[in-house]
Order: C-alpha cells, then structure tokens, then sequence
C-alpha cells in the first residue's frame, strides 16, 4: 500500500539522518583526538625532558608511555575515520577494539603517574644520600637549595655551610649556592611531584573523553551492519 511505502521511506530517511549525525561525529571527534594524540606526545616529550635532566637521582619512565600511546592513537585515528567514511564494518571494529584497548593502557599510564607520587618522597631521599656530591651540588645550584630535610643534611660541597672549594666540581656545581634560604626535599619532590600530576592528567581525561569516540563509532557500525542487513533482505 503506499501508505506503508511511505511510512517505511520516512523510516529508513529518519534511519539514515541519524548514520550521517553520528558518522560526522565519530569523524569530527576523531580529528579532535588527533590533535589530542599531537598534545600527548608533546606532553610526553616536554616530561622526559624535564624529568632526565635529574634522572641520575631518581629515573622516571612513565612519561615515555605518553610518546607511545600518542603515537598509537594515531593509528587508530585513521582507522575510524577511513572506516566511518567507507562504510567499513571491518575497520570499524578493529577501531573500537584498538581504541577500547588504548583507553585501558591510557588508564593504565595516568593512573600510574598519579600512583608514583606518593613513592616519590622515599624514593628520592634514598638517592639522595647515595649519588655523588657533583649530582647534590648540581641539583643545588638548579633549585637554590641546601642539603635535603634541612640545610645541613648532607649537603653538597657548593653550600655555604660546607668548606667550599671551587677547583674539586664542575659545571653548576662549581657556583656556590649563596641565596639557598630552604632546603631541597620539598622543591625537588614537588619538581617531580609536578611532571607527574601533568603525565596522569592528562592520560586520564583523555581516556575519559575517547570513551566518546568509542561510543559513537560503534553507533555507527551498529547502523552500518543494519543497513547491510536490509540491503541483503531486498536483494531477496
């Protein structure tokens, strides 16, 4: 009847309104993600830089899986966008597989940042006491400091509380540390405590907000799968 034809027309039309709708959000939000897997390399890259420059006292590698997961998402980018625009069920699935994957590992990696500041203190107190006196002046001059829990808890020789002697260190630890008014646990903690809390910030809102990404993609592979079914019904 073509009361029924047009009522099934409107249908399918409503149907595939709703397919465009959300195959241009999975398109667009994948491109956001782009730029976001772009932020978390950088973000990644600007922490080791950060945190090797005083990896001697304490090596951090948690900032590394920013770089690596960055990179990956990438991938996984072009898999639903290619996939959203060819109607690819395949590809779909291999992204939002790829991408649910991603989102634990980004989890993974920003709970772990969150989860090594509460190590951080011990782990760099220890240190402390056990690298060299170059590496105590060193981080001295960088923070004006002295000594770790206070200004005469070992302190590297560039101190004024020590027999400073200019001709046995190099580099900044040949300036005395003259304006040192504090001494360096709390500033060198929360130095770390800092790349840190950027590392699992970042990994955790990102993870948070790609949850969107995989919701609509499969949306639309929920819609692609039904329109080839319906396809293969009117062929018959």
């Amino acid at each position: 009847m073509p009361q029924d034809e047009d009522l099934l027309t409107e249908s399918f039309s409503a149907r595939r309104k709703c397919f465009t709708v959300f195959q241009r959000i999975t398109v667009v939000s994948n491109i956001i993600f782009g730029l976001f897997a772009i932020l978390l390399v950088v973000l990644g890259a600007v922490a080791v830089k950060e945190l090797k420059e005083y990896s001697y006292i304490f090596q951090v590698s948690v900032p590394a899986g920013l770089i690596v997961l960055g990179l990956f998402l990438l991938v996984i980018i072009f898999l639903g966008i290619f996939g959203s625009f060819k109607k690819s069920t395949k590809l779909l699935a291999a992204y939002f597989v790829l991408l649910f994957i991603f989102i634990i590992c980004e989890f993974g990696v920003g709970g772990g940042a969150y989860g090594l500041r509460s190590d951080i203190p011990f782990e760099l107190e220890q240190s402390w006491a056990e690298i060299p006196d170059i590496d105590r002046a060193n981080i001295q001059y960088a923070f004006t400091c002295c000594g770790w829990a206070n200004m005469t808890d070992q302190p590297g020789s560039n101190c004024p509380q020590t027999n400073y002697n200019e001709t046995v260190t190099t580099g900044m630890a040949s300036h005395a540390v003259v304006n040192a008014t504090q001494s360096c646990e709390e500033l060198v903690v929360n130095f770390f405590n800092e790349q840190l809390y950027a590392v699992g910030t970042a990994g955790v809102v990102f993870a948070t907000l790609q949850l969107l990404a995989l919701i609509s993609s499969i949306i639309v592979f929920a819609f692609i799968k039904v329109e080839q079914r319906r396809s293969q019904d009117e062929r018959f």
